[in-house]
């Protein structure tokens, strides 16, 4: 024999084992050879049948891959041919065409001189008469478009109040007045001149300045879509309309004001931008600056101190510009805009000081002026923009301020009448045919820009002189390369042909095998339909729930909490109990296959709690608890609910220790490691690693069912407690008495989670014979089950059930046992019958069935009890299952 050291994972836990195996290679070679072993025949009709299904639902896939191969052949062949005839097609034609060029050039009677004057003639006329029409057409639409924007302008008349972007405005309102209590600034400046955020409006609220290290950047239009009066659409034209200007006598003194606060207004908010105090106007400085704006020295652009001195007073500053006139106040506006933009940022390489004057820091009481020139025959004016020294008496009466805020106080402007709303209504649809008519005008210049050759605009008899003298410009070769260019379309139409032909032959054999290949498809689609009717009503169509009957509370592991927990986890099944396919293709997979197939549910099975709230109220106090639980199945069924023993920890809540040399509660057992770490004292700074369990289950193998599964039941358990990697063996493990290990050398460590583990034991007092003599035995399991082991339903070590009978390890049948609903139980005594007996009477069931003879040597005699004895010392298949 030969001694292994072996490491076995179960979840995160490692366990050692010392792994007993026979020495010599021979009888583990020799297994598989024996015809005495358990007979290959024993497998059943269904899982032959199983195989053949598998086998022959390869044989149909492979069927189907080959008729789509075929089927795509096929698929592609009559694309080339499609593609073929259309070649063979258009070879044809163009043969024709060549034929029809060949003969117009033998019939033609008009040179090409001819033929390009009179194409040149005819041209010109047609072109000629559509110009005139499409002209005439264009100055009809905008005849139309002059009628419509008289009835617009007339309506606009007798409305009172007019729909602009994001409002109404007030006709009878100042445009100030209807800026500010309709909120219709302009955002471009404070967007930071981001036209995609820009919100419509066109009276700024703010102005732009460029930047210090590039003063004189140009700053382009003062909207995102230039001046208001030329470029942006018609829906601004009720700006245009309200607060009008008397162009002979000029902006009213009122007008004046209203100016000189909405430019003050965009520079406080460029000045706030830069973290200046805002200028403010009061009604005695507005007086100053129009007398200022009025004194000849202004009008010539001349900063006379003296002038200065007798209407400002304490002055500080002085822009002058000139201003053009307008017929009213938002166009006005739009010019005076521009001059103090030139002032604050193109004339600034000048160095006059005008920017400075603008964004200067400190507190200042400011005007614009404006004076009507007296010499100009356009009556432009002088505008001026001087500064005093602020007080706190004079920022009380801002105007600027104060103006908007009252006028943003009394609210929107009313709502159109109906009246208004009916007029509207007219003057929306005759805007939309203006637009309508625009687009049409639009349409005819570039038509006329882009004139094409239209031979509507000839009569019937010169469009046919046209077609003629094109046929004969067209056909200018020579009657030779026509004749050639003919017979090199004649050969191209036979090749086209022959392609064709040979492509249909191609198409016919591939066909041919596309029709054999679906002819096997459905022959072996038969056979396969014929096989899986056998297969009808094998346990392959059962419901897991039909399946897995057996209810093993072992395999529920134990849930830990802590009393007064709210969140009670559902249970979990153990790392063992699910079933997991295993590639037994070798001598040494075969032998230890128990070890690999311990499962008794399918992968994915999980555990609920058939009564939480029970669970839930049992959780209140400290204790051990049984519970009632439901297994939910991977198909979607369910198992009926059943008790599992202790399956509910509930620990005490704890108090902390005061002491914070001593843990909370140490243990006083000395034969156990403590559960907590009193053995050494703890940094109160430092933090320490968090204690986890491992749950032992000490399992003995009672018997089997009729397909050889182990019967199992917990017969100890034993909690170890500590920190990650902390390790158990040798006299640490606590084996419940009358057992022994089922493998020697067994070891624990912790993991980083809490864990259960399986391990397997056996009976000290199981007898090593193959009698059906009792156990004497007399220890008390820990598991609480009624079906205790005892001397009258203990089996023989490494009895099992196979074929419906229960034998022992040599495969000896026992007759004082029996097989009742799979499981076995104790029968009245019999007579053994021999291993001889056994043979006989299995060659006669399933003759067909057995291995053929290839001798009865003493090697594999010797392999046989090898096996079966190395089978008993691993406790067949108590064994945990993840550690394959």
């Amino acid at each position: 024999m030969k001694e292994h050291k072996k490491l076995y994972k179960s979840g995160k836990l490692w366990m050692t084992a010392t792994v007993m195996a026979l020495a010599a290679g021979t009888t583990m070679a020799t297994t598989t050879a024996h015809a005495d072993a358990t007979p290959a025949a024993n497998t059943t009709s269904e899982t032959q049948t199983a195989d053949q299904v598998a086998q022959q639902e390869q044989k149909v896939n492979a069927d189907h891959d080959a008729v789509n191969k075929a089927q795509n052949a096929v698929d592609a062949s009559k694309k080339e041919i499609d593609q073929a005839s259309q070649d063979l097609q258009k070879a044809q034609q163009d043969q024709q065409n060549a034929q029809s060029q060949v003969d117009a050039l033998k019939n033609s009677s008009m040179s090409s001189d001819q033929a390009q004057s009179t194409i040149d003639y005819l041209t010109k006329k047609a072109n000629y008469y559509q110009q005139a029409d499409l002209q005439r057409k264009e100055e009809q639409a905008q005849g139309k478009i002059t009628n419509l924007q008289d009835q617009i302008n007339d309506l606009n008349s007798q409305t009172e109040t007019a729909e602009v972007p994001n409002g109404r405005i007030d006709k009878s309102k100042s445009l100030l007045e209807n800026v500010a209590r309709n909120n219709l600034w302009d955002n471009y400046y404070d967007s930071n001149m981001n036209a995609s955020t820009w919100n419509k409006n066109v009276v700024p609220n703010n102005i732009y300045v460029s930047p210090d290290n590039n003063k004189a950047q140009d700053y382009g239009t003062i909207s995102p879509n230039g001046r208001l009066t030329s470029q942006i659409g018609s829906e601004y034209q009720p700006y245009l309309e309200i607060d009008k200007i008397d162009k002979s006598t000029g902006m009213t003194e009122d007008q004046a004001r209203e100016l000189s606060i909405l430019l003050i207004n965009e520079l406080n908010h460029a000045r706030a931008q830069r973290g200046l105090a805002p200028f403010v106007m009061t009604e005695e400085q507005f007086k100053r600056a129009m007398a200022r704006a009025a004194q000849p020295s202004a009008a010539n652009l001349e900063h006379n101190e003296n002038d200065m001195d007798n209407v400002l007073g304490n002055w500080h500053s002085e822009n002058l510009s000139g201003l053009f006139s307008e017929s009213d106040m938002i166009s006005q506006f739009e010019w005076a805009n521009d001059a103090v933009l030139s002032m604050l940022n193109r004339d600034d390489d000048s160095n006059w000081g005008h920017r400075d004057n603008f964004l200067e820091d400190g507190n200042y009481n400011v005007a614009f002026g404006f004076k009507r020139l007296a010499d100009s025959s356009d009556g432009d004016y002088v505008l001026t923009f001087d500064t005093t020294y602020a007080t706190d008496a004079d920022k009380a009466n801002d105007l600027v301020t104060n103006t908007i805020n009252n006028y943003a106080a009394m609210g929107p402007t009313k709502d159109a009448t109906a009246n208004d709303q009916k007029l509207n209504s007219q003057i929306s649809d005759l805007k939309q045919q203006i637009s309508t008519l625009q687009d049409t005008i639009k349409q005819l210049s570039n038509k006329e820009d882009n004139l094409q050759f239209d031979a509507s605009y000839l009569s019937k008899a010169e469009q046919d002189q046209y077609n003629e003298a094109k046929a004969q410009l067209n056909s200018s070769q020579s009657l030779a390369d026509a004749q050639a260019k003919l017979q090199q379309a004649a050969e191209t139409v036979k090749k086209a042909q022959l392609t064709k032909d040979s492509l249909e032959g191609q198409s016919a054999t591939l066909q041919n095998q596309l029709d054999n290949a679906k002819a096997t498809l459905a022959k072996d689609q038969e056979l396969l339909d014929k096989i899986k009717t056998a297969q009808q009503g094998t346990d392959l169509q059962q419901k897991d729930n039909e399946k897995y009957t057996n209810l093993e509370p072992s395999l529920i592991m134990k849930v830990n909490v802590t009393a007064c927990d709210t969140n009670i986890p559902a249970p979990k099944l153990s790392n063992d109990a699910f079933i997991k396919d295993t590639n037994a293709n070798t001598a040494s997979a075969a032998t230890f296959m128990v070890l690999a197939t311990n499962g008794t549910y399918p992968e994915g099975t999980k555990v609920e709690w058939t009564n939480l709230a029970n669970v839930q109220k049992n959780a209140q106090n400290a204790g051990t608890y049984d519970e009632e639980v439901i297994l939910d199945f991977p198909d979607g069924t369910k198992s009926k609910a059943f008790t599992v023993p202790g399956v509910l920890v509930v620990a005490a809540k704890q108090t902390p220790s005061t002491d914070p040399t001593k843990p909370d509660n140490p243990s006083t057992d000395p034969t156990k490691p403590s559960t907590g770490d009193g053995t050494h004292t703890t940094d109160p700074t430092t933090p320490t690693e968090t204690n986890h369990t491992l749950m032992v289950h000490y399992i003995e193998t009672t018997g089997y069912t009729a397909n050889g599964t182990p019967i199992t039941k917990v017969v100890g358990t034993q909690t170890f407690t500590g920190k990650k990697g902390d390790t158990f063996s040798g006299s640490q493990l606590n084996i419940p008495a009358g057992y022994k290990l089922a493998m020697d050398g067994v070891s624990y460590t912790i993991g980083d989670q809490d864990e259960t583990n399986n391990t397997p034991v056996v009976s000290v007092n199981t007898p090593s014979d193959n009698t059906n003599q009792p156990s004497t035995n007399s220890t008390t399991p820990t598991d609480n089950k009624t079906n205790d082991r005892n001397a009258d339903t203990q089996l023989p070590a490494g009895a099992k059930v196979v074929n419906n009978q229960v034998v022992d390890a040599n495969d000896n049948v026992l007759a004082s046992w029996k097989v009742v609903n799979g499981l076995a139980v104790k029968n009245t005594d019999q007579p053994i019958m021999t291993r001889e007996a056994y043979k006989a009477q299995q060659q006669s069931k399933n003759n067909a069935k057995v291995l053929p003879q290839t001798g009865n040597n003493d090697n594999l005699a010797v392999m046989g009890l090898g096996t079966a004895t190395l089978l008993g010392m691993f406790g067949l298949a108590g064994v945990n299952k993840k550690r394959n």
